[in-house]
């Protein structure tokens, strides 16, 4: 395949020029999406997705509020997991392993 772009699409270093995409055209479309796109009115698709939603369906809810909030990010705590960890193989309190640790963060970002 030959690749067709202008001579001055590019700077010096073959790398393309702030604002000239390399890609003009974009990513294909998939047939499903592009089917999908002919024959689906996304004004009724939301009407339903609505009401759905106002009857209590729970997945269609989540749906809405992942596109409105964004879906949640989990966030992992291994600092309290590996306290736990180290308080019940050693016996000691968890809340004195977590300052524990907790120190021994600050001395190793002060490297």
């Amino acid at each position: 395949m030959v690749s067709v772009t202008k001579p001055d699409s590019r700077d010096s270093a073959g790398r393309f020029r702030p604002g000239v995409s390399g890609n003009p055209g974009g990513r294909k479309k998939l047939k499903l999406t592009a089917a999908l796109e002919s024959t689906v009115n996304p004004d009724e698709l939301a009407r339903k997705l609505y009401e759905l939603a106002l009857s209590g369906d729970m997945q269609a809810i989540k749906y809405i509020y992942d596109r409105i909030d964004g879906t949640p990010t989990q966030r992992v705590d291994i600092d309290q997991d590996v306290a736990v960890a180290i308080a019940v193989e050693f016996g000691l309190a968890p809340e004195q392993v977590r300052r524990d640790l907790a120190e021994q963060r600050k001395h190793v970002r002060a490297l």
